[in-house]
């Protein structure tokens, strides 16, 4: 991802990794379907502004709610710049409507020039079954994107041709 660039991290979670973007100089919106995740979050990130760290917001966003992305989706879209979607662990916590909208959504994000960073079947604590790289690239591919590189579960994804 470039330098300082704005990101919106999604299935953030309690923030660990949208607090690991901000202190490598990132500008860092995170985002998670739990209220109660977003809540513990937003705590934390008023702790870590309270400390002197970089500001990191929060806000819930639902794949499975078509009013709840389109509105976060516009927003977040109508902001100046390139926007990173970074993702780890979410695309196999989607039910397959969900994900087929979390195309939707980063298409809309990447219109301006940015990325989508995705990690999938993610070992650790909680494992998940990754998925086929084939149906991935099937579904990104009706939505306007293509996997610019593929490397275990890790995607980078360019939208409507915008890869040098």
């Amino acid at each position: 991802m470039p330098a300082g660039s704005r990101v919106v991290e999604l299935g953030s979670g309690t923030g660990r990794d949208a607090f690991w973007l901000a202190d490598q100089g990132f500008k860092v919106t995170g985002t998670d379907y739990s209220g109660a995740a977003v809540k513990l979050a937003r705590a934390r990130a008023k702790e870590r502004r309270q400390a002197g760290s970089s500001w990191v917001g929060f806000r819930a966003v639902n794949f499975e709610s078509d009013h709840n992305w389109l509105t976060r989706g516009a927003r977040y879209a109508h902001e100046p710049g390139a926007k990173q979607v970074y993702a780890r662990g979410l695309l196999d916590a989607l039910s397959a409507g969900a994900r087929l909208n979390l195309w939707r959504f980063c298409a809309m994000l990447g219109r301006s020039g940015g990325h989508t960073f995705l990690e999938h079947g993610v070992e650790g604590e909680f494992p998940r079954t990754p998925l086929d790289v084939d149906v991935l690239s099937e579904e990104i591919g009706a939505r306007g994107g293509r996997i610019v590189e593929a490397v275990g579960s890790r995607l980078d994804i360019a939208w409507n041709g915008d890869h040098p």
